[in-house]
Order: structure tokens, then sequence, then C-alpha cells
């Protein structure tokens, strides 16, 4: 079954009327591409009962990039129905020998090696096999037959500067920012709107040359007659989720196009804004556009500073998303101790992002707490838990006082950012969950430590070992 946006835009349903107008006995197994738009499985799971009473196996196999399962509406529709879907949960291996070679074969039967030999194929395709297991989050396959298929012998990454550098050279660069924003959205598994096409490229006379252009460069650049998208199509999508990850992580490292990316980050958001209701709540698509390409810049490409400048623009459309200020906070924490791993580091850089998370951390709360306590609040906060967001927002914030804390030089600045650590530890303290208040004691008891307060982080240790278990 496939559920991915390009095959079915619309959510697609468990077959259970059908299994169950199997004979009995029946074993069925039942295969998804892509677990975000399945529906019914709760239906399947209620069903349980009468499907084994008539003898009938049902198993269900669902495959997708580990960041999108973490926060899958599947899986938290089975955590929620109390089933343990992680605890199933196994990681595809790469390619085994005779895989390697049936491919290659079959490549130099196509007449796609261009003059290489069978040989020097399949030892391409082991060594992008052998390391996959060592950075098993990156893609191989892919960009190994598309290096392979080549006429210039070109690598992945290669190809995509070449598409970049060629569009960066058309006057007018819409052809750039249509194929970056459509980038932008097919690696969180969606299609770009062609109405928030139009607008970002500043109007449909233009977007028509764009797709043009931009289908021309795609067919010589990737040797593929496949078509990107035509001005009657409702959505844009590129060849493949993995090209469109390589042209977002090409363009952010990327001197010449990195500007243009980041502005598209600030853009994207403020497009959709034009499509909001009386009450400023988009339509569901669109709400899950602009939810999930963050999502997919933070957890999938770990380019958090993009990420950032999303959700900070996203922010800016309606100053009642506080959760959106808390996932900006989040955002720049994670940029921080990426930047902190560089050589040199960048202090100015550093003290900014501390500065940028600390305020955002301390206006979610704010927001929240104004929000909430509203009685003309949005109906999408209608019960919204505050407190759970202020436990969130206290711990976050105190594990980024902890890491300032480590790089103050100043005695007085670090002691004061590690008790700041300490007082919001205690206020996102909450004895009735047992997960937070692990997170919480092992925090507050680090900060403890650097305070060289030995004694005490050893009972706070000591307590949370007794009371919610080592681990």
């Amino acid at each position: 079954m496939w559920t991915d946006a390009r095959h079915a835009p619309n959510a697609v349903p468990l077959p259970i009327k059908w299994i169950e107008s199997l004979d009995e006995h029946a074993k069925v197994l039942v295969c998804v591409d892509g677990s975000r738009h399945i529906t019914d499985l709760s239906a399947g799971i209620e069903a349980h009962w009468r499907l084994r009473e008539s003898g009938k196996q049902v198993v269900v196999l669902l495959s997708d990039r580990g960041h999108d399962w973490l926060r899958s509406p599947t899986r938290q529709r089975l955590v929620r129905d109390r089933q343990h879907p992680d605890s199933h949960m196994t990681t595809l291996r790469p390619l085994d020998p005779r895989e390697q070679q049936a491919i290659a074969e079959l490549l130099s039967q196509s007449g796609l090696l261009h003059g290489r030999s069978t040989d020097a194929a399949v030892a391409a395709l082991r060594t992008a096999s052998d390391g996959s297991t060592t950075t098993p989050d990156k893609p191989y396959l892919l960009p190994t037959l598309m290096q392979l298929t080549d006429p210039h012998g070109r690598g992945f990454e290669t190809i995509l500067e070449s598409v970049l550098t060629d569009l960066s050279q058309v006057h007018d660069r819409a052809s750039l920012r249509l194929l970056l924003a459509t980038a932008l959205v097919h690696g969180a598994d969606m299609g770009l709107p062609r109405a928030v096409a139009t607008r970002l490229t500043g109007s449909r006379d233009i977007l028509a040359t764009a797709l043009s252009a931009l289908q021309a460069e795609l067919q010589t650049q990737l040797s593929s007659a496949a078509q990107f998208a035509t001005e009657d199509d409702d959505r844009y999508f590129l060849h493949h989720a993995v090209v469109a990850d390589g042209l977002v992580s090409a363009a952010f490292h990327s001197t010449e196009h990195r500007e243009t990316l980041l502005a598209l980050c600030s853009d994207i958001p403020d497009s959709v804004r034009y499509d909001r209701d009386a009450q400023l709540r988009l339509p569901d698509d669109l709400f899950e556009l602009v939810d999930s390409v963050p999502w997919h810049l933070d957890k999938g490409l770990h380019l958090y500073e993009a990420a950032e400048k999303f959700l900070m623009s996203w922010y800016a459309t309606d100053t009642r998303r506080f959760p959106t200020l808390h996932r900006a906070a989040e955002c720049a924490t994670e940029w921080l101790r990426q930047e902190l791993r560089r050589s040199p580091v960048n202090n100015d850089l550093v003290r900014e992002l501390i500065r940028k998370a600390r305020s955002a951390y301390g206006r979610s709360i704010a927001v929240a707490q104004e929000v909430l306590s509203s009685e003309e609040k949005p109906s999408w906060f209608v019960g919204y838990d505050l407190r759970a967001h202020e436990i969130r927002a206290f711990h976050g914030w105190a594990v980024l006082e902890g890491t300032a804390a480590e790089i103050e030089d100043h005695p007085a600045k670090r002691r004061s950012s590690l008790l700041r650590s300490v007082e919001l530890s205690l206020l996102a303290f909450e004895p009735n969950d047992r997960r937070q208040s692990r997170l919480v004691c092992g925090t507050l008891a680090l900060t403890l430590i650097n305070l060289e307060l030995y004694a005490e982080a050893a009972r706070v240790t000591a307590a949370s070992i007794a009371h919610w278990g080592n681990g």
C-alpha cells in the first residue's frame, strides 16, 4: 500500500472489511510504504479477536525513515491503544553480495554504466553498503546508483551542486527558488502546493517559465525523462525524497546558495498566512506542511539554523503559537551544541544562540500562560495542559543554562548560570511523571556536580534511583 503524498494525497484506510470477508484461516500480510497517512489501525486492533476466532492471521508491516516514525501519527495512535510498536522495530539491512551483483548486472545489461565494468559497479555498491553500517541514517543506495549511471562519473553531491549552480545563473532565480522550496517540502513527505509556489516565484507567468526551465535542467543533469511538474499539477514533487534532502543540504552548506535557502525558510511560512480563516487557523494540509518541514530540517537533516528560522517566521504570523516558540528554543539549543563541537568555536555566535534560546523559552512560557488563561483562547488550544508545557520548557531551559555555564570563562557568570539551571530544574520537577522526574533529577545532579556540591548531587541521584529506578 502506497501512502506517500505523491501516490495517495488523502488518507489510505487499512482494508479491514476486505480482510474480514476472506475465507477462514486466511493469512494476510499488509505492507505499508510510509505510516503517516494510513488509517483504521485502531479498528484493526479492535477486530483482532474476531479475526482470531475465524483463524485469520494478519501482519501489518510499516516502513518509514527513522525520524519520520518517531513523530508518525500511526505510532502515536498505537501507543495510545497501549500497543508497543517500537518493540517490534527493526532496521533494514544493507545490500548483501547477491543483491549487489544483481543490481550491477542489471545496470550493465541496460547500458547505464557508460563503459564502467560490472565489477567496478559491484565494488562501489559494496563500499556504500559497508559504510551504511556506521551511518545507518544516511541514504546510500540512490546516491550510489546516480553516481554509477552518471555519464560523466560525477558523485551525488557534485550532480546536485551542478543543478543549483546552473539555475543560479538564470537572471530571475525563480527556478532556483522553486526547486529548493519543492525540496524543502518533499523532504518532509509532502508536495509543494501550486498556490504557495506561485507566491514564492511572484506570479503565474513566472511560475510557468520557472517550471519549464527547471524541467529541462533536471532532465539534463539527472539523465531522467521523469516529469518534474506541469502547470496543471496541484502539488510539486522531486524525483525522490533523497534527492530533495540532498539539494537542501547542498544549498545549506554552499556559500552561494545558503541565503536563498534560508530566505525560503522565512518565506514559506509567511506565504501560507493568506490561507488562514477568521481565527487565523490554517487548513489541515497547510498546517501539516508548516509543522512537518521544520521537524524534518531539525530531526532529519540536523540543519538547526534553517529549522529555527522557519519556526520563528511561522510564529511571527500568529504570536499566540507558544508551542512553535518552544520548538524554536529547542532548535537554537541544538544549534548551540552543534557550534560547540566545531573548532575553532565562534564565540559571538554561541553567545547569540544562548540569548535566542533563553528568550524563546521565556516567551513560550509567558505566552502559554497568557493564551491558556484567556477565555477567548483559540479553539485548537482548548484542553491544552499548561503545566505540561511549563515542565518541558523549564527543563529545556535548565539544560540550556547548564550548557551556557560550560563555556563561561567568568566565574561569577558561570555560577549564575548553574544556579539558574538548579532553579529551573526544580520548577520542571513533576513527581507524578516518572520519565520527566528522572530527566530532571539527572540534569539537577549534573548541575550540582558542576557547582562542586558533590554530597547534594549524590543525594539527588540516590533519591531518583530509589523512587524511579536506575537507567
